[in-house]
């Protein structure tokens, strides 16, 4: 809804923060989308989704079902077109949804974590750095914390997953609207 110019401009930055190069990764998304079947299975794709081979329920949550390392996504198919969700599966380092943004915290003994700050106290600092390892860090022990570029999510998704398979989960993921 957005005017051109905005959009324009807006999908130039997107292009430039994908892992695997602008221009390049663009083409291969939309060339991966438009050869994704069309008969895209919602139920295949709740299969998808809570299969050991994807392991989306790992770290994503649907209801009270999955993990938390990640955006919940009940109400993902009223916010994300089927563009946007495959670029997340694919390239899950092109954009982080607010509150999940990765990081590197630096301690002072000069050892780095990557993970997701789950939480901010006055003392301590807890750390997600994978699913279920959440690392409770002293704030004295923090030399600096920096923007990681890297997402926790592992990409290239398209590898692993049949073209059906991808077409099964966007679906199931379109048909979560929430309430």
């Amino acid at each position: 809804s957005y005017p051109a110019g905005i959009q324009s401009k807006a999908e130039q930055q997107v292009l430039s923060r994908l892992s695997r190069g602008g221009s390049d990764a663009a083409a291969e998304l939309e060339s991966l989308l438009s050869s994704l079947p069309n008969d895209g299975d919602i139920r295949r794709g709740q299969r998808v989704f809570q299969s050991a081979k994807a392991a989306c329920s790992t770290c994503h949550a649907i209801g009270y079902l999955g993990g938390d390392l990640g955006p919940e996504l009940s109400s993902i198919g009223k916010i994300r077109s089927s563009r946007d969700l495959l670029e997340a599966i694919v390239f899950p380092s092109a954009s982080f949804v607010q509150s999940y943004e990765p990081v590197i915290l630096t301690k002072t003994d000069g050892s780095a974590l990557a993970g997701i700050v789950k939480d901010e106290g006055r003392d301590e600092i807890l750390l997600a750095a994978g699913p279920g390892v959440n690392i409770p860090i002293d704030r004295k022990d923090v030399a600096s914390i920096d923007p990681s570029p890297i997402s926790l999510m592992p990409p290239g998704m398209h590898s692993i997953l049949s073209k059906q398979e991808l077409a099964d989960l966007l679906s199931f993921l379109l048909s979560r609207k929430g309430k």
